[in-house]
C-alpha cells in the first residue's frame, strides 16, 4: 500500500512539471515573436564569452510626427479644396557628449554583470581584442557619422563604449567574425539599442462639404481640425522612427544583441516594441505653438500650419535612472530567453 501511494505522488510531480515546461515553452514562443529572438544552434551555448565588436548606444535628441489631410469637391462650379497639416516636436535638453558617454558606460556595465551572473557569459569589450588581426576588416567599415539625422525625426548620437566601432550598417556576421571567434575561443558579436524620450502625436483632418446653391453661387463649408500630442517616457526603441518611406532602407541597425560562434550559428534577440520605464526624468516641461525648431526643419515639413514644439527638460541624473530602468526590463527578456534555451 505504501509504494502504492509513492508511485502516484511521483507520477503527479512529473505531471506537475510537464505542465510547467509546457507553459514556459508558450511562454519562451511569444518573447521569440516579441523581441526578433532567434537561435541557429545548441551548440552557441558552448561559447561561454562574448567578444563585443560593435556596443552602441543611440539616443534620440529630437521626436517627431507630422500629419496632412486634403480634400476637394467639385459641383459644377470649379473645384474646392481644403487642407491641413499638422506637426508634432519635442527636443531633449539638458546633456552633453560627456553625459551620454557616462551613460553608455553604465549601460554597458550593467550589461556586462548582469549577464557575468544571471546567465554564465563573460562578456569582453573592444580594448581586450581589438588587436586580434581579423578586426581588420571591423575597423575599415566603421567610420560612418555618430550624428544620424532623419528627415522625420530629427536628431539622434551615437555612443559607444570602450572604443568600440561604429557603424550604421545592418549586417548578419561580424566581418572575419567566423575567424575572430574561433581565434578568440569564443563568439562574437554587436550590442545595439536605441534610446527614445517621447511618443508623438500629430492628426490632421480637412473636410469640403457641399453646403447649396443659388442660381448665380455654390457654397460649401471648408473645415479644418488638428491635433497634437506628446507622450513623455524613456525607452529602449526598435529603432530611430523614421517616417519616410524612402529612410526605410537607410535606417541604421536598431535595438538587437547578436552574436555568432565560429561556425555561423547564432543567438539573436531584437525588438518589434518598446520597454518603457515608469521613472520620471523631466526637470521641467515647455509648449511652444508656432514655428518649427530648426534642427527639425527640413522640406518634408517647411509648410506646416499647425506645430507645436515641447522642450523636454532632463538633468544627466533623472535621464541616466530611466535609460538603467528601460534597459534592465530589454535584458531581463534577453537573459530569460538565453537561460531557457541553454
Amino acid at each position: 500500500m505504501k509504494s502504492k501511494i509513492t508511485s502516484t505522488i511521483l507520477v503527479l510531480t512529473l505531471s506537475a512539471g510537464a505542465v510547467a515546461f509546457a507553459q514556459d515553452k508558450k511562454e519562451m514562443k511569444q518573447l521569440e515573436k516579441d523581441y526578433a529572438a532567434f537561435t541557429g544552434h545548441k551548440k552557441i551555448y558552448e561559447a561561454d564569452n562574448w567578444n563585443m565588436c560593435k556596443f552602441t548606444v543611440v539616443y534620440k535628441l529630437t521626436s517627431a510626427m507630422t500629419a496632412s489631410s486634403t480634400d476637394k469637391n467639385d459641383y459644377g462650379a470649379g473645384k474646392v479644396k481644403a487642407s491641413a497639416s499638422s506637426g508634432a516636436y519635442a527636443i531633449l535638453n539638458g546633456l552633453s557628449e560627456e553625459d551620454l558617454q557616462k551613460i553608455t558606460d553604465h549601460v554597458a556595465q550593467t550589461f556586462i554583470e548582469r549577464m557575468k551572473k544571471e546567465a554564465g557569459v563573460d562578456v569582453r569589450t573592444w580594448s581586450t581584442f581589438k588587436d586580434n588581426k581579423h578586426t581588420d576588416k571591423i575597423i575599415e567599415m566603421a567610420e560612418e557619422d555618430r550624428e544620424i539625422y532623419s528627415r522625420s525625426q530629427g536628431l539622434a548620437y551615437a555612443v559607444s563604449y570602450d572604443e568600440s566601432p561604429h557603424y550604421n550598417r545592418i549586417i548578419v556576421l561580424v566581418p572575419n567574425g567566423k575567424k575572430l571567434a574561433k581565434d578568440l575561443g569564443g563568439a562574437v558579436g554587436e550590442f545595439t539599442i536605441v534610446v527614445d524620450f517621447a511618443e508623438m502625436l500629430a492628426e490632421a483632418e480637412a473636410k469640403v462639404k457641399y453646403a447649396g446653391s443659388s442660381s448665380s453661387t455654390v457654397t460649401y463649408n471648408l473645415t479644418e481640425t488638428v491635433d497634437q500630442k506628446m507622450y513623455p517616457g524613456v525607452r529602449i526603441a526598435p529603432n530611430i522612427g523614421s517616417q519616410a518611406a524612402l529612410e526605410t532602407g537607410k535606417n541604421i541597425q536598431g535595438t538587437k544583441i547578436n552574436v555568432h560562434d565560429d561556425l555561423g550559428y547564432m543567438f539573436t534577440v531584437g525588438m518589434t516594441k518598446d520597454v518603457i520605464s515608469n521613472l520620471n526624468f523631466i526637470e521641467s516641461l515647455e509648449e511652444n505653438k508656432g514655428e518649427i525648431p530648426s534642427v527639425l526643419a527640413n522640406r518634408r515639413n517647411n509648410k506646416m500650419e499647425y506645430a507645436t514644439t515641447w522642450n523636454v527638460n532632463t538633468t544627466p541624473a533623472l535621464y541616466e535612472a530611466a535609460v538603467i530602468d528601460a534597459l534592465n526590463g530589454y535584458l531581463d527578456v534577453v537573459i530569460k530567453l538565453y537561460n531557457f534555451n541553454k
